[in-house]
């Protein structure tokens, strides 16, 4: 695995041996941040279920302000904080160890543009706990960006309060675009 573009362009980051974790792709990821654009430019990042940090650290690479991680294996948490030592970012990263549904669910307001969510394949119940809860705590911008990676043999419902906007596959990948649907942290808080 490497750095694609940016200012860390080419660099490489370390990866974690095994089945626990499922990076990426190269292919995979580099097209996400084609179609991502300049949108990371200045964005602050959640990167939900880390494994090794590679998207969250690619944004960084592209101009984002700052990354989160959320991340409960040992090993890959060894891997982030390796990454983030070799990379000399540790100014504009935070990584939480837990398991994704509580940090979630302590993550302020508003706190981020960009959240990307890649879940275990086949562990989108959790996923969607980890998205409603937030949505529960408005947790995404609301000019911001949802992004859930899945298994394309999977087709994963969304839950109310965000509206799917794009959908790219790239092999074994799919990516869903979703965008907050207008005024819905506004009507949530008079349910």
């Amino acid at each position: 695995m490497r750095i694609i573009a940016g200012k860390w362009k080419g660099r490489p980051v370390a990866s974690v041996k095994g089945n626990n974790t499922r990076p990426t792709s190269d292919m995979a990821k580099e097209a996400l941040f084609n179609i991502l654009s300049t949108r990371v430019c200045d964005c602050r990042f959640l990167d939900v279920f880390a494994g090794t940090g590679n998207v969250g650290l690619e944004a960084l690479s592209r101009g984002a302000t700052s990354a989160t991680f959320i991340e409960c294996d040992k090993v890959a948490l060894h891997a982030i904080k390796y990454n983030i030592d070799y990379l000399k970012c540790n100014d504009c990263t935070r990584v939480i160890p837990s398991d994704a549904v509580t940090a979630a669910k302590r993550l302020p307001p508003k706190a981020f543009d960009i959240i990307f969510v890649d879940p275990p394949y086949a562990k989108y119940d959790i996923a969607l706990q980890v998205i409603e809860a937030l949505l529960d705590g408005k947790v995404l911008a609301e000019d911001g960006l949802l992004i859930l990676q899945h298994d394309p043999a999977d087709s994963p419902t969304l839950p109310q309060g965000l509206v799917e906007v794009d959908t790219r596959r790239y092999g074994k990948t799919r990516f869903v675009f979703a965008e907050l649907e207008p005024d819905f942290y506004e009507r949530k808080s008079t349910i």
